[in-house]
């Protein structure tokens, strides 16, 4: 069996692992955009492009 703080380490670890897969894998592109729009709109209006979101968390 291993230790308590061992535990938590392997824990610990998978979710950084885990959570830069998601970072690094989703493409949110084709969800967000069609043929024709590759824009989303701010509350004020603005178009926002797709493409300026990448690398950003939204």
């Amino acid at each position: 069996m291993l230790p308590v703080d061992r535990v938590h380490e392997y824990r610990d670890c998978e979710y950084v692992k885990h959570t830069k897969e998601i970072k690094d894998g989703l493409d949110l592109h084709p969800l967000l955009s069609s043929p024709t729009r590759d824009f989303l709109l701010r509350n004020d209006g603005q178009h926002v492009k797709i493409d300026s979101l990448k690398g950003k968390m939204i």
